[in-house]
């Protein structure tokens, strides 16, 4: 994961930093392989996969506490299980979606987890070229962003809610073919 900050502590301007390199490194790399050709951009694309957790780390930036929950999945040093922080943001996705697409997301058999939802959604989204959009979307509902973000959140900051949106612009010119029905997505 790529934002580090534990929940209700202020995210540090480091971690917006690192989120949006790792963001623009993947962009650009993708766009230097895919732009010239017709080839489409698959989850086997290591870049691909970085460009999705850059952008699940960005809706995981400063999320609120209530919206992370503790499952068993880690190792201790001694050789237990510990609990691994899973943050969601699901029920927000779900207030800028398509209601064919909630549905669709929520009737598949492998992804049972709403972390596992919003890693699908993010895959969907790209693959529909719909990734700005819903963005734009989601900066409209002020009232729902603060109810799941810490003030200083990226996605409750303007000036870098626009260079977020001059990034995704960049997805324009890719065509995105990323599995999203795989139950790896729960972990």
């Amino acid at each position: 994961m790529l934002a580090t900050q534990m929940p209700d502590t202020p995210p540090e301007a480091k971690d917006v930093k690192q989120i949006k390199d790792k963001l623009a490194q993947s962009l650009k790399a993708l766009q230097k392989r895919y732009v010239t050709s017709d080839t489409m951009v698959t989850s086997e694309d290591s870049d691909a996969n970085l460009l999705c957790c850059a952008l699940e780390a960005i809706f995981i930036h400063g999320i609120k506490s209530k919206y992370v929950r503790s499952e068993a999945g880690g190792r201790s040093r001694k050789g237990g299980r510990c609990p691994l922080p899973q943050p969601f943001f699901w029920s927000l996705l779900k207030t800028v979606t398509h209601r064919d697409v909630v549905t669709e997301l929520e009737k598949i058999s492998f992804v049972g987890t709403e972390v596992g939802r919003c890693r699908a959604w993010l895959r969907l989204a790209l693959n529909h070229g719909l990734m700005e959009c819903y963005l734009a979307s989601l900066f409209r509902e002020g009232s729902k962003l603060r109810g799941h973000y810490q003030p200083s959140a990226l996605l409750l900051n303007t000036e870098e809610r626009e260079v977020l949106l001059s990034y995704l612009q960049g997805l324009a010119s890719l065509t995105f073919n990323l599995s999203y029905k795989s139950a790896v997505l729960n972990e």
